[in-house]
């Protein structure tokens, strides 16, 4: 009884940051925002998910394979969401010699240039 009651949070706890991590994606504008919100929740989310799982389920032989999942996803959702934000940041065309920042305002100004 008690192993359910911790799995059901648990599987709860992964399906409300899953959840979030969706709405985050959703309504946030910036693309460095919304990485923030699909890396910290959908790993923590996917990981609270599968944890759930791995006690309803027990010591099994379906154990050790959702554990080797856990840690694949650990190491891997970072890792994916560092690369997709250097991809994005060289794409701005920001350097070392150019700020990130600056190169946003010029945009703005380009684009207030073309309004008028």
């Amino acid at each position: 009884m008690i192993i359910e009651i911790i799995s059901l949070f648990f599987i709860s706890l992964g399906c409300v940051m899953m959840f979030t991590a969706a709405l985050g994606i959703l309504r946030f504008s910036d693309i460095y925002m919304r990485l923030h919100a699909s890396g910290k929740a959908g790993t923590g989310g996917t990981i609270a998910l599968l944890a759930g799982v791995l006690i309803r389920s027990g010591f099994t032989e379906i154990s050790g394979k959702i554990i080797l999942i856990m840690v694949f996803i650990l190491f891997t959702g970072p890792i994916t969401a560092h690369a997709i934000a250097r991809a994005a940041h060289v794409h701005s065309g920001a350097t070392d010699e150019i700020p990130f920042h600056e190169v946003k305002a010029e945009e703005k100004k380009e684009d207030e240039e073309d309004d008028n």
